[in-house]
């Protein structure tokens, strides 16, 4: 099976090692996170999800590559992800040592949800659903997340990185 081109959108890298060390997320924000995702697959009468560390490692390893080279908005290659889904949030902002809220970051992917059309499996004319979908599929057990940060030339910039396991986002299926 093919991922969703229309509900992906991604910047691809390669040939980049990591030596950056990305942040792994707390316990407070683990739950945060496992929380506004539950909470919609709940309202779907989907399995709710549950951490992974493996997952929040293999999230960590891609932060630390967006780190090591500035901190762009771009997705990892589907080989240096193991094959996991993956859902991307950045801020960012003037001010040194800026922090993104991970829940509300959480909640951005969540917003999407008017823009999936069940009937027709598709997002809204010019609009971005894919990582809302990437929350609610069905099939999808595990999370876990990470953190890139770069600060430079006057600007800080956050980057959540969750991976997801199994991966949804499946041409011709729908998502729950």
């Amino acid at each position: 099976m093919k991922p969703l081109a229309f509900l992906l959108s991604a910047i691809m890298l390669t040939g980049i090692s990591s030596t950056a060390s990305a942040e792994t997320i707390t316990k407070k924000d683990q739950k945060a996170i496992l929380g506004v995702h539950n909470v919609y697959r709940w309202s779907l009468k989907v399995q709710k999800l549950e951490w992974s560390e493996d997952l929040a490692k293999s999230a960590q390893t891609w932060a630390g590559m967006l780190e090591n080279n500035g901190c762009p908005l771009a997705h990892s290659p589907v080989e240096i992800r193991n094959g996991y889904g993956e859902n991307l949030y950045a801020g960012w902002s003037s001010s040194p040592g800026y922090r993104i809220s991970i829940k509300n970051g959480t909640y951005a992917w969540a917003k999407e949800k008017p823009f999936y059309q069940y009937d027709t499996n598709s997002c809204a004319a010019n609009k971005v659903c894919g990582h809302y979908t990437q929350m609610v599929w069905k099939d999808t057990q595990h999370v876990g997340c990470a953190l890139a940060h770069c600060d430079a030339s006057g600007q800080s910039t956050e980057i959540l990185v969750c991976h997801y396991d199994p991966p949804g986002n499946y041409e011709g299926k729908t998502p729950y």
